[in-house]
């Protein structure tokens, strides 16, 4: 029930985002209540699929119209790299049987992370990222490395993530990277004094 139900959301958005092309489309309908709808749509739990369709929807209803700059509404990219990109990121990382994939994640999840302060912060704790960059710093070249120890530095600065980096086996992770000098030793260490040992 639940993949019907996002395979006729990804539907509804793809025409959506068709009929927005058509200008006598646009300069009728009352564009805030479709984007109302499409935010609460990306908020949910449906499956990450339907969602990159309602994102895009989203970003086409935003360059028809200027009700983003509604004072006290988050802008539409924000709600969509909260609510699409980071789940699709750490998904990649968690389930990609490619390691080149989960790097290519990595990276970009670093990126996004680094422009969107705390509330993607959050956002990738919550998408349950910390287990499976722990994972990757075992695993992954010196480019995954870094950005996920970036990442995972970026967590550490909300107390909350603590135990969970903790219980994701980070610590012996982080001595090993340390003993080891590295390159990325100096970055492993500054990522450990932030933990509690």
């Amino acid at each position: 029930m639940a993949e019907e139900t996002g395979l006729a959301i990804a539907a509804a958005a793809r025409f959506l985002t068709k009929l927005l092309d058509f200008e006598p489309f646009h300069q009728t309908v009352n564009i805030a209540i479709f984007e109302s709808v499409l935010r609460k749509i990306l908020r949910s739990n449906i499956p990450l699929h339907p969602k990159e369709w309602v994102a895009a929807c989203l970003v086409k209803l935003e360059s028809k119209t200027a009700s983003n700059l509604e004072i006290g509404r988050r802008p539409i990219d924000l709600e969509v790299t909260i609510y699409e990109t980071i789940p699709r990121l750490v998904e990649q990382i968690r389930m990609s049987i490619s390691l080149e994939s989960q790097e290519a994640a990595a990276i970009e999840l670093n990126e996004v992370i680094s422009r969107g302060g705390a509330e993607c912060s959050k956002a990738v704790a919550a998408a349950g990222a910390i287990f499976p960059l722990v994972k990757l710093i075992e695993e992954g070249s010196s480019s995954s490395l870094e950005a996920s120890l970036s990442i995972l530095y970026n967590l550490s600065m909300d107390d909350e993530n603590h135990p969970a980096m903790v219980a994701a086996g980070s610590l012996p992770v982080l001595k090993r990277i340390i003993l080891s000098e590295g390159p990325q030793w100096t970055r492993a260490l500054r990522l450990l004094r932030t933990l509690p040992t």
